[in-house]
């Protein structure tokens, strides 16, 4: 029995053994096993980009209290106006964040010295430093990922 180009096309094809039919279901059971991991992924992508947020903001809060205290040495040392200065850029109404603030004198070379002592021929600088803290949690649990962190804001400038 000869066959013509047309069935011989159709049977290279799979027509004539279930070609298309074998391969019916691959794309359902393709899809049952790569959403849950992409599912996954945009879960943590949107964590990441939260804790990310929340860590630029700590950092911005933490710059304005360090500009408010680096207005004078006697603002340096005004802890309470420095927590007032970061609570209000944070937009922090529950005292969530953390605060804590330190001045020191260094000289120009970095070394730290009493704030009365000198640096050779020069005054010493006066430094203030803001550190802001806070807690994140994030919104799903991972594998092999704590789901709680303590997120820190750094900010250090030299007083006037």
């Amino acid at each position: 029995m000869t066959m013509t180009r047309r069935e011989s096309l159709h049977r290279a094809r799979g027509g004539a053994r279930g070609g298309r039919r074998a391969t019916r279901g691959t794309v359902a059971v393709e899809m049952a096993v790569a959403t849950p991991v992409l599912l996954l992924l945009m879960m943590g992508a949107w964590d990441f980009g939260r804790a990310m947020q929340q860590r630029a903001r700590l950092e911005s809060a933490a710059s304005a209290g360090v500009m408010y205290g680096a207005r004078s040495t006697a603002r340096a040392a005004d802890t309470t106006g420095i927590t007032n200065a970061v609570r209000a850029d944070a937009n922090d109404t529950t005292n969530a964040l953390t605060v804590s603030s330190s001045s020191y004198c260094a000289c120009t070379g970095g070394a730290q010295v009493a704030c009365s002592g000198s640096c050779g021929t020069a005054a010493p600088r006066y430094y203030v430093a803001v550190t802001v803290q806070s807690h994140f949690d994030t919104l799903f649990p991972y594998p092999f990922v704590p789901t709680s962190y303590t997120l820190v804001g750094n900010a250090t400038m030299r007083a006037q």
